[in-house]
């Protein structure tokens, strides 16, 4: 039953590392939004408690641009929209190298579930019986397209808007959709079809089994090298995907059960 605090990455991971509510942690301003020097990370308490502490985070919204490098001896950050593919090595070399005299606590990040949903072969069309549409095979592999979508029709000519936030990040701009809903009628667009939306989940679900079977590769090297026999494992998630169950695919445009129900293992 574990809901997520917000249905935008850094809100929620806020309030994941520091046990607060984002809005508790600083101001929600959109655009400004990230942690202050004032926060008090896990990182930090379990640093001060004499643990090793390192995060290899896959970039987007939770990089030292927003603030979420405090309290770690080495803290790692991807360009972009990274995947476990790209972290896992790294923390899994953090790990080996670590002193047996002192506990360490790490934190492993990936975007393997946050569109665009391109997993490698044989993940790629894993649950699609055959290649979708060329519509949908574009919405599936274009992040920004993927925005334009309301309504179960892709309005690629609709502009997006996007702004500086105050890290320097480009940012798209959350208004873009309430005007995409205001401006769909009488745009012209292009009509998903019902197994154009069964692809769209078929893509999603290969990129959840994408980042399972690099964890379990992660979990078994941890195993062979003797560092989980004393581990506690967390497993969870920031928010969660909408996939056109309430007119957009993007989680951002609602707090729904699809959105902010996450997993927590």
């Amino acid at each position: 039953q574990a809901v997520s605090n917000a249905n935008e990455s850094a809100y929620s991971h806020a309030a994941i590392f520091t046990g607060q509510m984002a809005s508790e942690v600083a101001a929600p301003i959109y655009r400004e939004y990230g942690l202050p020097p004032s926060a008090t990370l896990v990182s930090e308490l379990l640093s001060d408690a004499g643990y090793q502490t390192a995060a290899f985070i896959a970039g987007g919204h939770v990089s030292e641009d927003f603030g979420f490098n405090q309290g770690y001896d080495l803290f790692e950050s991807e360009l972009g929209f990274a995947s476990f593919w790209h972290t896992t090595p790294k923390a899994l070399a953090w790990v080996k190298e670590t002193s047996e005299d002192q506990p360490w606590m790490m934190v492993l990040h990936g975007y393997d579930a946050h569109r665009p949903y391109v997993a490698p072969p044989p993940f790629f069309h894993m649950y699609a019986q055959n290649p979708g549409s060329p519509t949908i095979e574009r919405i599936v592999q274009d992040g920004a397209a993927s925005e334009q979508v309301f309504g179960r029709t892709w309005y690629p000519d609709f502009d997006l808007e996007w702004f500086r936030h105050s890290s320097g990040s480009l940012v798209l701009n959350p208004d873009s959709y309430g005007a995409l809903a205001e401006n769909s009628q009488g745009r012209p667009g292009i009509s998903l079809k019902d197994q154009d939306i069964e692809h769209l989940h078929a893509h999603y679900d290969a990129m959840l089994s994408y980042a399972d079977y690099q964890l379990g590769l992660f979990f078994a090297a941890l195993e062979q090298a003797g560092k989980l026999d004393n581990t506690l494992v967390l497993i969870t998630s920031d928010h969660g995907e909408d996939l056109l169950d309430h007119g957009f695919i993007n989680p951002r445009t609602s707090l729904h059960e699809s959105t902010v129900h996450v997993p927590l293992f």
